[in-house]
């Protein structure tokens, strides 16, 4: 059964390229966590993990901020 046009699922990633994008730096978030965990312990882990969050969720904010309007 299609999906109505007024009811289309929405995609945060806009290509495939994007999405293998995404998968790496996945992986690369993860991995860096998981090594800082067996090296350093736990809290190294946690901090890891908190620095590596804030800097995602800051470059997620100002990914599009620069885009320019879409022309009419």
């Amino acid at each position: 059964m299609a999906t109505p046009p007024s009811r289309r699922t929405w995609n945060p990633l806009r290509s495939e390229q994007e999405a293998f994008q995404f998968l790496i730096a996945a992986m690369g978030y993860f991995g860096a966590i998981a090594i800082a965990s067996a090296f350093g312990g736990v809290w190294a882990g946690v901090s890891v993990f908190a620095v590596l969050t804030v800097a995602s969720v800051a470059w997620l904010l100002n990914r599009n901020r620069h885009l320019d309007p879409p022309a009419t």
